[in-house]
């Protein structure tokens, strides 16, 4: 009967990636925590980018889309607006600094 909710869990890779990305003068918001939504709220140069964070280690199968995840990215892509998936630092910089033109 235990009321303590279980701590959302992160990709292994998460930490690195928030770091990288405020290095180069991003905001970054974490958002893991809400259910069936993405990782990070990153701001960078006037835009923002919603970011699912997948560990690009682990097998493709262990790098899906969670059912929730892939119902919030269909969302956001039925009033055009792009969800991105970071599975390394690379990923993430090249996400923000190839979209701020």
């Amino acid at each position: 009967l235990s009321s303590m909710r279980r701590a959302a869990k992160t990709d292994s890779n998460q930490q690195e990636i928030v770091k990288a990305l405020r290095s180069i003068g991003a905001h970054v918001l974490l958002c893991h925590q809400l259910k069936n939504a993405f990782d990070i709220l990153v701001g960078y140069r006037g835009k923002l980018f919603i970011i699912e964070i997948k560990d690009g280690s682990l097998p493709p199968s262990k790098r899906r889309l969670t059912e929730g995840e892939q119902k919030c990215a269909d969302g956001f892509a039925s009033v055009g607006v792009k969800y991105y998936i970071a599975e390394s630092v690379d990923d993430a910089i090249k996400i923000v600094c190839e979209n701020d033109k």
